[in-house]
């Protein structure tokens, strides 16, 4: 029974087989999960742009100026509406995960 079990003490093994490229992974599920979180975090540093919308005003070919909708004031609440929406997505993703995989 000890010879089935014993470790070959001559030759050697080819770890190139194993190597795998990272890039093989990085988008097949549930492998991509760290994956996906590390963009998250990073589009959390993007430098946010605030919208500011311009719309001539033409009415029965009168011109009516321009309407200017700036969002300025409403960047605050977009960054902790964004945060949020990105905490949530990442941590329902995790426990989703994890119930898939338990079956």
């Amino acid at each position: 029974m000890s010879g089935e079990f014993d470790l070959p003490t001559e030759g050697s093994f080819d770890w190139t087989r194993l190597n795998m490229n990272i890039e093989l992974v990085t988008d097949k599920f549930p492998f991509s999960i760290p994956f996906d979180l590390a963009d998250a975090i990073g589009n959390l540093v993007a430098e946010p742009e605030v919208p500011i919308l311009e719309q001539d005003l033409v009415l029965a070919g009168i011109d009516g100026g321009t309407l200017t909708l700036d969002f300025t004031p409403f960047q605050p609440l977009a960054n902790i509406i964004k945060w949020g929406i990105l905490i949530i997505f990442n941590i329902g993703l995790i426990l989703l995960t994890r119930r898939i995989i338990r079956g």
